[in-house]
């Protein structure tokens, strides 16, 4: 459909969403994803976010998405491990959580909470603005956490959960630049 803002808005949240993975054309199940619909004076996106992404060993899948409704454009974050992974002519699939990828988050979130270094992290916890990237290695996770202000990373054992490795960064907003002003599109 080619309509304008307002237009968009009134046809409803769900009606955009649904706008947004077809034209996104991904199979797209929103259960795996925190759906954003934000607006702003020009734009209108569409935004399906994972806060928490795994990249197994030797695989490559397409993880956040989005799209502008109104100029048309789209986002889409691809990942592979490892990093190098040669994908031409190779058709990239949507990111899929199984019970082995499900089992191991849930392993690296009681990591994280039993750790004094780095502090709580709850599934639920995390917003727009933040990711976690876990890279699966052959004896252990690299995990990077970023978010407005400040990063982590560090390294998780797989067999022991023993967290290593640890840095943090802290970050400040740009002195000078002025924030486009998001609403979120509710129904």
């Amino acid at each position: 459909m080619n309509l304008n803002k307002e237009e968009w808005i009134k046809q409803g949240r769900t009606a955009i969403i649904e706008e947004a993975i077809k034209q996104l054309k991904m199979p797209i199940d929103t259960c795996y994803y925190n759906v954003y619909v934000m607006t702003n004076e020009t734009q209108l996106w569409v935004s399906f976010h994972m806060p928490i992404k795994i990249v197994p060993q030797n695989t490559i899948a397409y993880y956040n998405l989005g799209i502008d409704l109104i100029n048309r454009n789209q986002s889409k974050e691809i990942r592979a491990n490892p990093s190098n992974f040669n994908y031409e002519d190779y058709k990239v699939p949507l990111f899929i959580p199984t019970a082995e990828t499900e089992a191991q988050i849930d392993f690296i979130l009681d990591a994280i909470n039993k750790s004094d270094e780095i502090g709580n992290l709850n599934r639920g916890e995390l917003g727009w603005k933040d990711d976690m990237l876990i890279i699966e290695e052959a004896d252990h996770f690299d995990i990077t956490l970023v978010s407005y202000l400040y990063e982590s990373f560090y390294k998780i054992e797989k067999e022991t959960g023993r967290i290593y490795d640890a840095g943090h960064a802290h970050g400040e907003p740009p002195p000078f630049e002025e924030p486009v002003k998001w609403e979120e599109v509710k129904d």
